[in-house]
């Protein structure tokens, strides 16, 4: 029976490779349906801030005959306090053990975080530190030990709503009225007693948040998570470091502005507060000569201080490091064994290369027949 062609059949192989090439091609898509280009990863500043104002207090006497009077002069400096991200590191050993060829261990990493708070309470290490700088930074003047525990279930008890969170420390430092309050208002001093603060913050963080590592399992599992160890070497030990990881902050602090109110206690008026720029609506230049020395005195030390100095906060994160054994656990024979077995197929890797090599010149030269096998004669042992 003769069978019919089709029109595939009836093409001239010209006409197979266009339509072929034709088949091939995709089509282009309109600018309409064409997605914006993704956006960048931008290396800008990740910092911690809190706003903290120091105030100075100081007395001024007016000159006037009868009418002299004092009045007090209240100067409000704004601190910016910033921790910025720089890095991590390898924080405290938490578990260390050794296991012997071919051993197997299960360890356990227990969060007391997620086992002491309740879930509506439990906030990322971030927000927990700007809880904890605001309970020391309360408590900073307070001799009661206890007084650090009321603000800190008093700032939890809030949970999101708390003004901690956004960075600003209320209730701020009132270095009094003496002669030398001007350095004491200096951003040297600024700067020293806050890092002693975030010091003593990033101690409750890491109390609040810490991990332990065993391996005997607790009737408790919740919140605990298993991990399996296991050396797969013939004759060496491994040793397994378990560190927690840290962020590294870098400390910096800086006057963001100076204000300035007058406080006339025999009218008790309290005027409102005014920038530096607007010393010119006082009629007495005396008192805008002192405010603007106070300033002056304020400024000496410079607007900004960044001397390098770190923070380490924790994560939730651990680091697992191996270390080999500098000695080995198996007899002298069984490590001839294994090296001969390295080195037999170290030579076979190395006749595979070559034979490689031989069949690219082959292929160079216009040799396209059927390559031949070469004999493993050199891996062959003579009986």
């Amino acid at each position: 029976m003769k069978t019919r062609k089709t029109s595939e059949d009836e093409m001239s192989p010209s006409t197979m490779k266009e339509n072929a090439e034709n088949y091939s091609m995709i089509p282009e898509m309109g600018m309409g349906c064409t997605s914006p280009s993704p956006l960048p990863w931008v290396d800008c500043e990740e910092c911690m801030c809190w706003y903290v104002p120091v105030y100075v207090t100081k007395d001024f006497k007016i000159q006037g005959g009868e009418l002299a009077r004092t009045i007090k002069i209240q100067i409000e400096v704004f601190y910016e306090h910033c921790l910025e991200l720089k890095g991590r590191q390898q924080g405290k050993l938490l578990y260390t053990t050794s296991l012997i060829p071919k051993e197997e261990l299960k360890i356990y990493i227990n969060d007391r975080y997620r086992k002491t708070r309740a879930e509506n309470a439990r906030f990322s290490m971030h927000s927990s530190m700007r809880q904890s700088v605001a309970a020391v930074f309360q408590s900073r003047n307070s001799v009661d030990s206890s007084i650090f525990s009321k603000n800190i279930s008093s700032i939890r008890a809030e949970h999101d709503t708390s003004s901690s969170l956004l960075g600003f420390l209320f209730g701020g430092t009132d270095v009094g009225g003496s002669s030398t309050t001007e350095t004491q208002a200096g951003i040297s001093i600024s700067s020293e007693t806050f890092f002693q603060v975030l010091t003593s913050a990033s101690y409750a963080v890491e109390a609040e948040r810490s991990l332990t590592v065993s391996s005997f399992e607790e009737q408790d599992k919740t919140n605990i998570t298993s991990r399996v160890l296991k050396n797969n070497n013939d004759c060496k030990a491994i040793t397994y470091y378990i560190r927690r990881i840290n962020e590294i902050y870098e400390y910096n602090s800086k006057i963001t502005g100076i204000r300035w109110r007058i406080i006339d206690e025999k009218s008790t008026k309290i005027g409102g507060w005014h920038t530096l720029g607007e010393l010119g609506i006082l009629n007495n230049k005396e008192i805008a000569g002192f405010i603007d020395h106070t300033a002056e005195v304020i400024y000496r030390e410079g607007k900004e201080m960044k001397d390098g100095r770190c923070i380490a906060l924790p994560t939730d994160g651990t680091f697992i490091e191996a270390e080999l054994a500098y000695c080995s656990s198996c007899e002298p024979e069984k490590m001839m064994e294994v090296r001969i077995r390295l080195e037999k197929e170290k030579a076979e890797a190395e006749l595979l290369i070559q034979e490689v090599e031989r069949r690219k010149k082959l292929i160079a030269e216009g040799k396209l027949e059927a390559f031949v096998k070469q004999p493993d004669y050199l891996l062959t042992s003579k009986s």
